[in-house]
């Protein structure tokens, strides 16, 4: 597992980016993913052949790193995307509930500051 010091994607742009519409490039979401913010950290893993028959990456969140403040509410919203996803795959959550949870969350934590990169001068 590669430790990556200090990665982000705001909530709100994470989510955003991985609904893509027709319109969205998946440059942008490589931009946005690119981003450095301060107050979350993750972990990359990636196998690939010839080492591992699969090729597959993860990104993995610690949800008990004291020294990133949005780990714990990332991995809370990461979790409820996954169950409400499933739900909707499953076909057992209609598309206004799975939109209501959406608005519901983006205006959660559409007041959270996030410090990245970008904000910063060099």
């Amino acid at each position: 597992m590669v430790m990556v010091d200090r990665f982000s994607v705001p909530f709100w742009q994470l989510n955003r980016s991985l609904s893509l519409s027709k319109s969205d490039k998946l440059r942008g979401v490589m931009e946005q993913a690119s981003r450095r913010i301060d107050s979350l950290r993750f972990h990359l893993d990636v196998k690939r052949p010839p080492r591992d028959e699969n090729w597959q990456c993860s990104i993995v969140f610690d949800g008990k790193d004291k020294s990133a403040d949005f780990n714990a509410g990332f991995c809370l919203f990461l979790e409820e995307w996954r169950d409400y996803r499933d739900e909707r795959q499953e076909g057992t959550l209609s598309k206004d509930k799975y939109q209501d949870w959406q608005e519901k969350t983006l205006a959660y934590y559409s007041s959270t500051a996030v410090n990245s990169d970008t904000d910063k001068s060099e």
